[in-house]
């Protein structure tokens, strides 16, 4: 994951947030394997986008799930 955030920034993109899905999960007795998800994108791209078909938002920003 932090090698994927890496270069999410590398390429100019912002992070918008890291979620870490299994530490809540064993709170509540049901542990997850280690599951990481990035969220990240770029205006310059989504914007354009949402512009042109607003409903585009309900993918936008882009997750990746480690």
């Amino acid at each position: 994951m932090n090698r994927l955030e890496a270069a999410v920034r590398a390429k100019g993109l912002c992070v918008f947030a890291r979620i870490d899905h299994a530490a809540p999960s064993t709170v509540s007795g049901l542990p997850l394997r280690p599951t990481d998800l990035l969220v990240f994108g770029a205006a310059e791209v989504g914007t354009p986008l949402m512009q042109s078909a607003q409903t585009v938002g309900l993918d936008l920003p882009w997750k990746a799930l480690v």
